[in-house]
């Protein structure tokens, strides 16, 4: 189950205020800023006053560093003044719908607008979960989506979804003389560190220590591993900046992993969930193995 909302821990606010839902930018008292573009968690529309998918983007010296690219997304970003190829980094804590639905919106729009800011933008995401979930206990078929690659990691999901936008490239490159939007983005998957023993359905977040996924001349990002369910893998990220340091937990709970990360952190930004909403949503205790993943 997926958190409802997203909260902000801050021990010193000296990075700056956070931006609200708005997507209003903050304090210019400082080179690097918070906004968060969206924090509605869950593949589920709330209404008509629904708060816009996960999303947040760390700026720093006005470039954009982002975290998870939910519903609505790309309009939230825009609102927020972050231009058209001043997006640096895209990071994904894991491959739920509701955390990289409008990737398709940041890649396919404004090439001509990247083009001219000479756009790179580095895509970072976990890589293939391996082995797929089990079944759940009391499950009567056997299912696989896509077996050709049931569990792709995201460079490959970033692959298929120029594969799946070939006939727009196509006509736009070939006869309208728009540049290609291939020229402007970079999809990898995070490397674990070879040290980490980790199996996907049995251990996929075992104590260790955080490693650095990317670094360049404003902010160094460093993850690890933390618990969200059968979900695998599940990154907490850290972007250290010379004005302090913000850490997002992921889809998580209590975690001797995220701790280590955030120690000393200046702001976390961590989803929450009410556990009476569980509750209505899943139904009373005691769960069967399908509400329990469910819930989880």
């Amino acid at each position: 189950m997926k958190a409802a909302f997203t909260i902000i821990c801050a021990t010193l606010l000296g990075l700056g205020s956070a931006a609200a839902e708005s997507g209003a930018v903050a304090s210019e008292q400082k080179s690097t800023r918070l906004v968060l573009l969206g924090t509605a968690g869950g593949p589920t529309w709330y209404g008509d006053n629904s708060p816009h998918g996960i999303s947040s983007a760390v700026i720093v010296n006005g470039r954009a560093y982002i975290v998870d690219f939910g519903s609505g997304a790309y309009r939230q970003l825009r609102t927020a003044g972050i231009k058209p190829g001043s997006e640096a980094a895209l990071f994904f804590t894991h491959l739920h719908s509701d955390h990289v639905i409008d990737l398709p919106s940041l890649l396919m729009y404004d090439p001509s607008a990247r083009k001219r800011a000479n756009a790179s933008l580095k895509i970072f995401g976990p890589g293939t979960r391996g082995v797929l979930p089990p079944l759940a206990g009391d499950a009567k078929e056997d299912v696989v989506i896509h077996p050709e690659n049931p569990s792709p990691g995201t460079a490959d999901m970033v692959s298929a979804l120029v594969g799946a936008f070939a006939t727009d490239m196509n006509i736009r490159v070939r006869h309208e003389g728009i540049p290609d939007v291939r020229d402007f983005f970079e999809a990898h998957d995070v490397a674990m560190p070879a040290s980490v023993a980790v199996d996907s359905n049995a251990d996929a977040w075992p104590s260790m220590e955080p490693f650095e996924v990317w670094a360049d001349e404003n902010v160094r990002v460093t993850a690890t591993l933390v618990d969200h369910g059968k979900v695998f893998p599940n990154y907490a990220y850290r972007f250290d900046t010379a004005d302090g340091s913000i850490v997002f937990s992921g889809d998580t709970a209590i975690s001797e992993n995220l701790v280590r990360l955030a120690k000393d952190a200046d702001i976390l930004v961590h989803e929450a969930i009410d556990p009476s909403w569980i509750a209505k949503i899943v139904g009373d205790k005691p769960w069967n193995a399908r509400q329990e993943a469910l819930a989880h």
